[in-house]
């Protein structure tokens, strides 16, 4: 299974970027499902309410339910996700190279 990040998703669903939809297609022919983590979801979402039109926003939700219910699988936040993570964060701290936290649970 592979993790998609936000913007892929996004490029993908909604902006149709050429070169995403060719991946992913590539990689749904594998028969592989995706893994959706909580905090893409969490991104996906705020980037859909950030959409001006209430029908838009509407049809976009749907549109993100049918893709994860058809093609993804959860992956949960857990007390090993949440110390691999801090592991992480502490590598990168010592390089002086940090990433934002949200980044650091779905790395």
């Amino acid at each position: 299974m592979a993790l998609l990040d936000t913007n892929t998703i996004i490029y993908y669903i909604f902006q149709k970027r050429p070169n995403v939809i060719q991946r992913v297609k590539a990689y749904e022919r594998s028969g592989r499902k995706y893994i959706m983590h909580p905090i893409c979801y969490y991104e996906i979402v705020r980037w859909v309410l950030g959409r001006q039109d209430l029908r838009e926003r509407r049809r976009a939700m749907r549109t993100i339910r049918k893709f994860i219910d058809e093609r993804c699988v959860w992956v949960e936040i857990d007390g090993e996700v949440a110390q691999k993570a801090a592991y992480v964060w502490n590598q990168l701290r010592k390089s002086n190279e940090l990433i934002e936290d949200a980044d650091l649970f779905i790395a």
